[in-house]
């Protein structure tokens, strides 16, 4: 025959540190009960949370990919009016995204080239002042150095073509960009600073036949 169960009393609780323990813990746990569904809930949402925003971004990611190549494919097919409206969109709409930051670039190419200069200056400003260290930031400053030339804003296009020089690295077009420094020097009739990138561009190795041919072009009006 089963014996009954003896029941413990507080007193040999207190007795006993592990039963002790024991009821402390299970008492805590007791008022504690609803703070730690609360957190528990809490965690979940959090959890949910993060995951749905996640896959929003991936998302907007490919979304703004997609209409991306949408632009650059009409641009290049010659289809000016498809490509700047793809543009503007990923412009005002992924603004946040990469390929929104690089859509600025990308119309104020387009405008620099139909000869929109004020409305290409606005663009590729608003491009180098978002973008991070990007392949298309060189020819941004290029592009904002020959705009501010037109414009007789000297300082201007003397620090544009310094920095298109600076982020040339990134690309491999480090020459191309010190040849266009060069020149702007020998337009200010500062021939020794020429001289100087002219003859480091001429020492590199493995140039390309068109980078060759116009830092020897270059050197030839030094000298005349």
């Amino acid at each position: 025959m089963l014996k009954p169960r003896k029941k413990i009393t507080k007193k040999e609780i207190k007795k006993d540190p592990v039963l002790e323990r024991v009821a402390t813990t299970y008492g805590f746990f007791q008022k504690k009960q609803k703070l730690l569904t609360r957190l528990g809930i809490g965690t979940v949402a959090c959890v949910l949370l993060l995951f749905i925003w996640n896959n929003q971004k991936e998302r907007t990611k490919k979304d703004s990919s997609s209409l991306m190549t949408k632009a650059l494919v009409a641009w290049q097919t010659g289809d000016i009016d498809n490509a700047q409206l793809h543009f503007e969109s990923l412009a005002d709409e992924y603004k946040g995204t990469q390929n929104g930051k690089s859509a600025l670039y990308w119309l104020g190419v387009m405008d620099y080239d139909s000869g929109e200069k004020e409305s290409a200056k606005s663009y590729l400003k608003q491009f180098v002042k978002k973008s991070s260290i990007d392949i298309l930031l060189p020819n941004a400053y290029n592009l904002l150095a020959n705009i501010s030339l037109d414009e007789n804003e000297i300082d201007d296009a003397h620090s544009y073509f310094k920095k298109s020089v600076k982020y040339g690295s990134v690309n491999n077009t480090t020459e191309l960009y010190k040849l266009n420094l060069a020149e702007f020097y020998l337009s200010q009739d500062k021939k020794d600073e020429a001289e100087q990138i002219i003859t480091s561009v001429l020492e590199s190795k493995d140039l390309s036949s068109a980078i060759k041919n116009k830092a020897e072009e270059l050197a030839g009006r030094m000298k005349s």
